[in-house]
């Protein structure tokens, strides 16, 4: 079967159910800049999918590394076992008792999931399907159907834009919520605690892995749920309000006593801040103006725990946006899911306002409320 062309031409979905529908067994290549992806297919069903690395197995160390399954040591030396075996490195490690077969499954399965999940958002790009013999471990990769492939990830992405507005980067650090901080014992959340039932396992995991200085990056990988399972849980326990962001400064140390050191950096900023706005406020009285009163919306009385909660803006950039929140939700009966959503209609301020903000903007809707959190002044 000749398969082949871009993916403006035949998009992802339909060369999946093609392969499907046929029964084909061989590899597909798919090719996008620089990234380059292979899919393995057998009668129909994926096998397996994973990005083309240069060496061998890199791949899979790098996810063994990230989720601490393995030890840096550990991969140098299968590598270097593998170049002078020509062994697949999950054999390797295997025989060397580093991991066990349930563990490299899992890995592996997560792996192809999650490539799997990225390529079904790619609009462009060239595909090539090579029709042959495919050989695998069967007692470690298991088939997997075309159409479940379609249908979850699909579930997925109509899921992810809400997800990605929750949890706009992965260099984002939480810290316990209000919902979480009674129920610390000994440094940990007791989430054996009725208050805790009504959480799913994925979401118990992440909380368990949320200390105030791991990043979203590093719990992701940590869990081996995958990134959307793990970005997922973050996104409901935000809501829940058992977790709440914390910001850090480039280069800032974490480990033991890292978030008492980060909340109080953050009292001292927020009452520098004020400091300085009530200078510039009395110095504007002493020449004539007579300014309107700040205002300071929902989103700036949540509490100062999370470090940059209640930034005073001097530039007014707070005021017209707690302004046009309050001019959307009057209009539309709640505030919006996301800023961008202020572009529409009376509220078309945002666009003019959002200019000058850079990086580090972060809205949450919270139903009755929100949370806004300015860059860093």
């Amino acid at each position: 079967m000749a398969l082949k062309g871009t993916l403006k031409d035949f998009a992802i979905a339909d060369i999946f159910q093609l392969i499907a529908h046929q029964q084909k067994t061989g590899i597909l290549d798919l090719a996008r800049d620089e990234e380059q992806i292979q899919i393995v297919f057998e009668e129909g069903y994926v096998i397996m999918a994973e990005p083309k690395m240069k060496r061998k197995g890199e791949k899979l160390g790098e996810l063994l590394l990230r989720s601490g399954l393995l030890a840096d040591k550990d991969l140098e030396e299968a590598l270097e076992q593998q170049k002078e075996t020509l062994q697949k490195l999950g054999d390797i490690l295997i025989e060397r008792n580093v991991i066990n077969k349930d563990g490299l499954r899992k890995v592996l399965r997560l792996q192809t999931e999650e490539t799997l999940f990225s390529v079904l958002q790619w609009t462009d790009g060239l595909y090539e399907f090579h029709q042959m013999p495919v050989r695998y471990e069967r007692d470690i990769y298991r088939q997997i159907s075309a159409e479940h492939v379609l249908m979850e990830g699909y579930r997925r992405l109509d899921e992810w834009k809400i997800i990605q507005n929750d949890v706009p980067t992965p260099e984002i650090v939480f810290t316990l919520g209000d919902e979480s901080l009674p129920f610390l014992e000994e440094g940990k959340v007791n989430l054996e605690k009725r208050e805790f039932r009504k959480l799913s396992e994925e979401e118990k995991k992440i909380l368990a892995m949320v200390d105030g200085n791991r990043t979203v990056r590093e719990i992701r990988d940590l869990s081996l749920l995958g990134e959307f399972e793990a970005m997922k849980a973050l996104s409901n326990l935000l809501k829940g309000k058992y977790i709440e962001p914390v910001r850090q400064e480039a280069g800032e140390e974490t480990g033991e006593g890292a978030l008492p050191q980060l909340q109080a950096q953050g009292y001292l900023k927020i009452a520098a801040a004020t400091v300085l706005v009530l200078g510039l406020w009395f110095l504007v009285l002493g020449l004539g103006f007579s300014p309107a009163p700040l205002k300071v919306g929902p989103g700036a009385r949540e509490k100062v725990r999370s470090q940059e909660l209640k930034i005073i803006c001097l530039n007014g950039v707070r005021d017209q946006l707690d302004s046009a929140l309050e001019v959307y939700r009057i209009g539309e009966g709640s505030y919006p899911l996301k800023l961008d959503d202020l572009s529409r209609g009376e509220t078309s301020v945002f666009p003019r306002i959002s200019r000058g903000l850079g990086q580090g903007l972060f809205y949450l809707n919270r139903g009755d409320n929100y949370l806004l959190l300015l860059p860093k002044i």
